[in-house]
């Protein structure tokens, strides 16, 4: 626990990078001096895992989900009610590209830096094999970061420009886009070296850490840019080989053996099998105030800064058996022999009580009533 609140005491302290120059208008290090010592360097790595992007009301408050058909903010003024009204553009995008872009900017800075730092004055302090160790990971960490980082991009642009190094205004004003294909290739390549390299979790390593980028996580970037590649935006003749690509790499995450479904049907918490990577967070009530129903934060907030499931995704979830469910003007509609239009909540795919609650079902002590007239 202490190891994971350092970490996290770092996340908070230690100031982002200027996206086209590092800030030396913060404290009294110099970007030389923070490459002298190795505990420096280090945080200029954990800075560069600050750039990750999250979705835990990320949109003023609002998930992602209300920007689709999947959810409805309570508020139609909310910001993500850009993504409903026509007024999602190029130019007025729900997160700036730039926080990312800060992040790929941070990791190319490392890199170069980490390359020449020399820390041999230190070999007879006691930490220096432990310190040796850690940088053997380094450079992996920072890479693999920059290709993630890339990816988010990619998926939200497509074709993008792909900064391997510190760019000068200069350069930074007349770098090319690289297309999308070409943007793939790049992160898949990057994977691979950093899959070869990093450890399956930090476990036996120095000081243990936990929250750092691994194998598997170099693993599910590759998968998840390939599975994009290989989708029909950007796949037009639905060649099967991209497809088949994708699909092995998803399959050799399953191999590593590192990972499997929890048991508990949580996986929101450290110790859980299914977790490949989680970024900490500080303790916070953000999310349940924004998604508990409404009865349980009354007098905390009002209506429309709530979270609202659509019908449309209710429906998405399938009885356990694997049949559709509809409701329709008529009522509910289902081929499952076993479906009773009474319970129509019954029976369903379990991860429908995971992401849903719907009326009758127990939460915090009390049953849930969406009826009208309905606590």
């Amino acid at each position: 626990m202490k190891k994971i609140l350092y970490i996290l005491m770092m996340f908070v302290s230690i100031q982002g990078c200027d996206y086209l120059d590092f800030d030396e208008t913060s404290g009294n290090y110099t970007r030389e001096d923070m490459y002298r010592y190795f505990d420096k360097a280090s945080q200029m790595l954990v800075n560069t895992y600050t750039y990750m992007p999250q979705d835990l009301g990320a949109v003023s408050g609002a998930m992602r989900s209300c920007g689709s058909d999947d959810a409805e903010y309570g508020d139609p003024n909310g910001f993500v009610q850009t993504y409903n009204n026509n007024n999602w553009t190029a130019i007025n995008t729900i997160d700036t590209k730039w926080s990312l872009y800060n992040g790929v900017r941070c990791a190319n800075e490392f890199l170069e830096s980490i390359a020449t730092a020399d820390y041999s004055r230190y070999k007879d302090d006691w930490r220096y094999q432990n310190w040796m160790r850690k940088l053997e990971y380094y450079p992996y960490e920072a890479r693999l970061l920059r290709a993630h980082y890339i990816f988010e991009l990619a998926r939200r642009y497509g074709d993008i420009a792909v900064p391997t190094k510190m760019l000068t205004i200069e350069e930074a004003n007349t770098i090319n886009k690289t297309p999308f294909s070409g943007v793939v290739e790049f992160i898949v390549s990057e994977c691979d070296e950093c899959i070869k390299a990093l450890p399956v979790n930090y476990d036996s390593e120095p000081d243990s850490e936990f929250g750092r980028v691994t194998k598997g996580f170099a693993m599910a970037v590759k998968s998840k840019v390939l599975l994009y590649g290989a989708s029909k935006l950007h796949n037009s003749t639905m060649d099967v080989e991209k497809w088949k690509r994708s699909a092995e790499a998803a399959l050799d995450i399953i191999n590593l053996g590192a990972y499997q479904l929890d048991p508990n049907s949580a996986a929101n918490n450290i110790e859980s099998p299914e977790v490949v990577l989680i970024r900490m967070n500080g303790y916070s009530i953000n999310f349940e105030w924004h998604n508990f129903p409404f009865r349980f934060t009354e007098g905390e907030r009002n209506y429309i800064s709530g979270t609202y499931p659509t019908q449309n995704l209710v429906d998405a979830f399938q009885t356990i058996d694997g049949f559709d469910v509809t409701l329709t003007d008529g009522g509910w509609v289902s081929e499952d022999p076993s479906f009773d239009i009474n319970n129509p909540y019954a029976k369903r795919d379990p991860r429908f009580a995971m992401a849903i609650l719907a009326n009758g079902m127990n939460f915090k002590g009390s049953k849930i009533e969406t009826f009208k007239g309905g606590k």
